[in-house]
């Protein structure tokens, strides 16, 4: 696992170094065996936690913190409790921070696994109003601030743009976009460079995934550093390669 872990970082490293970020000598953090984190920013870090996710195996899944002085924010949990404690404690110990809120991107295991830990610490939650229907239809620990199609949040001096862009991966999934960065956390929507298909495709809004894809591209700026759920961040060519698979996918043309 922790080769697994040393890997990732370097292909991190170096995809976000190609589009601007990472200066030499960034600081990466091991917070466990199967625990990765990096810093983006003066304010941005990009963690990695590498689970097992049912029949996929054990898979590497993205999220991120804003951090500013003692506030915080989670984007996106890992699936366990157990790994999303390791990272608030990290967070409090490193960063001298608590997380006060945290951003879901979608109802899946690897974006709200750790929701109820975070609950319990008295973290706010916040999510779009499609990820809370689905969470209490499905009878699952919700988020509970909701918002319908953009919602502006801060940590600290850190801008977070909530946006919905349509269904995708899922039907409720969002991106955050960090203005003053240039960086946009597109999660599960957005495949990265090595990725041969779309993967689970099960709750996916394949009908609409396309144009979700365009609307990413002409919204944010061509130069944007861009995070999928699980895989090296890279530029806008993240998006691009979606569609591509997209266009591929025996699931749109049978």
């Amino acid at each position: 696992m922790k080769k697994i872990s040393t890997i990732l970082i370097a292909i991190i490293a170096s995809q976000i170094a190609l589009c601007g970020y990472g200066r030499d000598g960034a600081k990466k953090f091991d917070i466990s065996d199967n625990i990765t984190v990096m810093q983006l920013t003066d304010n941005l870090y990009l963690y990695t936690a590498t689970e097992q996710i049912g029949e996929w195996g054990l898979v590497p899944s993205n999220g991120m913190i804003a951090a500013d002085g003692e506030t915080a924010y989670m984007l996106d949990t890992p699936m366990s409790e157990t790994a999303t404690r390791q990272i608030v404690e990290w967070v409090r110990e490193a960063l001298g921070a608590k997380i006060t809120g945290f951003i879901a991107n979608h109802w899946h295991g690897d974006c709200i696994g750790g929701l109820h830990y975070l609950h319990s610490a008295g973290t706010v939650s916040y999510a779009s109003d499609k990820t809370i229907a689905e969470c209490n239809a499905r009878g699952i620990e919700a988020p509970q601030q909701a918002f319908a199609d953009t919602l502006t949040l801060y940590a600290g001096s850190v801008e977070m743009q909530l946006f919905y862009p349509g269904g995708a991966h899922a039907r409720d999934n969002i991106v955050v976009w960090f203005p003053a960065e240039n960086i946009l956390f597109a999660g599960c929507m957005v495949k990265d460079l090595e990725a041969e298909s779309l993967g689970n495709t099960e709750d996916a809004s394949l009908e609409e995934w396309p144009g979700t894809m365009q609307t990413l591209l002409d919204k944010y700026p061509s130069d944007a550093v861009v995070i999928p759920g699980h895989g090296a961040p890279g530029g806008t060519e993240l998006i691009r390669h979606t569609i591509t698979l997209l266009q591929k996918s025996p699931s749109l043309h049978p």
